[in-house]
């Protein structure tokens, strides 16, 4: 009786010790993939284009940019997926798509600032906030919709 407990807290133990070293790691991936957003990219636009996948509604929200204190800016991994890119006077965020909240194509103002981690949309009516981040566990299949509809060549 004795040994089968001792052999529950044994495996119990080795448990508790994996899970602190996958947070570990896993939070020190984090940690590298949201320094790439610390690099003082700020634009504000118009919303012409949103579309949700299937996968909790991540997808693409496109922007015509009204300012911005870059021209262009894009970063691609095979180990993540970045906000945003940036080409002339478009911009894409890959982001989840708040699809049921009254956004209005050509009516919505959309700011995002990265070393804040801001996204906002802003409409006649209200206020929406949502973060920005560096999806670093990206699914094929989010991965495979970026790819499929972008407006950007590789």
């Amino acid at each position: 009786m004795k040994r089968k407990v001792v052999i529950k807290i044994f495996f119990f133990f080795i448990f508790i010790c994996a899970l602190i070293f996958w947070y570990k790691c896993s939070s020190n991936m984090d940690e590298k993939t949201d320094k790439l957003l610390d690099n003082n990219i700020y634009f504000t636009g118009t919303l012409i284009y949103m579309k949700a996948s299937n996968n909790h509604t991540y997808g693409i929200v496109r922007v015509k940019i009204d300012s911005s204190n870059v021209k262009s800016y894009y970063k691609q991994s095979d180990s993540f997926i970045f906000p945003y890119r940036i080409e002339n006077d478009i911009a894409e965020v890959y982001t989840y798509v708040p699809i049921l909240s009254g956004l209005v194509y050509n009516k919505t103002k959309v700011i995002v600032d990265s070393n804040n981690r801001l996204l906002e949309y802003i409409t006649n009516t209200d206020t929406i906030k949502g973060d920005l981040f560096v999806y670093d566990i990206p699914w094929e299949t989010d991965r495979k919709f970026v790819e499929k509809n972008t407006i950007f060549n590789k």
